[in-house]
């Protein structure tokens, strides 16, 4: 699966690169407004200390009490396996077990860090599909209008009936067949603890606003990269646009949604007469604001190895 994967991914950027001429895209990329990228740098700087904090809200709920300094490195970890692991839920695997491996329960944090990728995805999607139907830019006719809003209350419907009538479901009767396994009982217990959060009204609040938050500075990160390279759209067809683009990017179907995420953002731009080398230029753009970013995760990982070395030196 994993040389499939590197497949697609190589594939995904041949045809991107075949696209475009190489020498257009690096006269775009001499050309850039400075100013705004470094903004684009804060920005998405900004959507990662805010993701931390929902994910450390959503924590507490669930009866671990860690230091928020603690939690930061975990979530960084995770940010930087992201652009490297086959999936872009890769992530939340590495910062879950970081903080296992710190002594703090394994249930609990998949649990948190289920409910923090659940909510994001909800946010994003209300807000994308609000954003087509507003987006100047984009001509959806009347009745795709109504298919789309009929779909998006249907999604709403369904998945607040099933959050909040959870305790009817049948988990704990299944828990009790399967508590002498190990996997189907984990399963069943972290499932339950995701349904708690039918009671942690404010933490879920809290955590719907924090993802409004994050969605719009990432959004507001592509938006920048956009004005620097001289691609005038507004701002609402980036809302539209850019969740497309992170829905597309978590399916595991490439390495870190590398390809996936570009090929997707050139495909949308150039659907609305945008240039293909403008639209190639903001994608590597923002893979290199992206990549840099989240270079921390790095840093964290490097520091965990170096003391395990002294730690198995002092040992010995």
């Amino acid at each position: 699966m994993l040389f499939i994967k590197a497949a697609v991914t190589l594939a995904l950027i041949y045809w991107l690169m075949a696209r475009v001429d190489v020498e257009t895209v690096r006269r775009t990329l001499a050309q850039s407004n400075l100013v705004f990228i470094l903004l684009s740098f804060v920005a998405l700087s900004a959507v990662f200390a805010v993701g931390c904090i929902r994910w450390w809200i959503l924590i507490g709920h669930l009866g671990l009490s860690i230091p928020f300094r603690q939690v930061l490195p975990s979530y960084y970890l995770g940010l930087f396996f992201n652009n490297f692991l086959p999936t872009g839920v890769g992530g939340d695997v590495a910062r879950t077990i970081h903080l296992n491996l710190r002594g703090h329960s394994a249930k609990p944090l998949i649990g948190s860090a289920l409910a923090d990728r659940a909510i994001g995805l909800v946010v994003m999607l209300l807000m994308g599909a609000v954003s087509i139907l507003l987006s100047p830019e984009l001509h959806v006719e009347n009745d795709q209008k109504l298919y789309l809003v009929m779909l998006t209350a249907l999604g709403i419907v369904s998945g607040a009936l099933l959050f909040w009538f959870s305790d009817r479901l049948p988990i704990e009767k299944l828990w009790k067949r399967y508590q002498h396994t190990r996997i189907r009982k984990t399963i069943l217990e972290v499932i339950h603890l995701c349904f708690t959060y039918r009671t942690a009204v404010k933490q879920v609040f809290a955590a719907m606003i924090l993802s409004v938050m994050v969605q719009s500075l990432a959004i507001l990160t592509y938006y920048l990269l956009a004005n620097s390279i001289g691609i005038e759209l507004s701002l609402v067809t980036f809302f539209a646009f850019v969740s497309i683009v992170q829905l597309a990017t978590s399916l595991p179907i490439s390495i870190g949604g590398l390809g996936i995420r570009e090929g997707v953002m050139v495909a949308l731009l150039t659907s609305v007469n945008v240039d293909v080398h403008l639209a190639a230029t903001l994608s590597l753009l923002f893979l290199l604001v992206l990549w840099l970013c989240t270079l921390p995760g790095a840093v964290v990982l490097l520091l965990d190895k170096g003391r395990r070395s002294v730690a198995a030196k002092e040992t010995a």
